[in-house]
């Protein structure tokens, strides 16, 4: 969190606060893919994970390879690039362009 934008440290624990984000996920996570997120506009909208029982695929794969399969599906079905959010361009100092594109998430 040190090396993060205060901005995104803002949303982040807000969001989990409330335990519910509707934007993107990695507008929310401290770590290298936050960094995916603002270098390549990765982008991976946080509620698309509940059609995939994400967190009980997780909890209850049996082995490994279960689970990397299922993160290769994820990756290649929700995973999106070149997206503009406005986690992003908050966290890269343009809120006025953020507002002024009217974006809300």
């Amino acid at each position: 969190g040190r090396t993060r934008p205060k901005s995104m440290v803002i949303r982040a624990t807000k969001a989990y606060l409330r335990e519910e984000w509707d934007g993107d996920l990695l507008d929310i996570l401290s770590s290298s893919l936050n960094k995916l997120g603002l270098e390549q506009g990765a982008s991976v909208r946080n509620k698309n994970l509940n059609k995939y029982d994400f967190f009980n695929t997780v909890t209850s794969a049996k082995s490994q390879e279960i689970l990397n399969e299922f993160y290769r599906q994820l990756a290649k079905d929700l995973v999106g690039f070149r997206i503009l959010t406005r986690g992003k361009l908050e966290d890269l100092g343009l809120e006025k362009k953020a507002e002024e594109l009217k974006i809300k998430y």
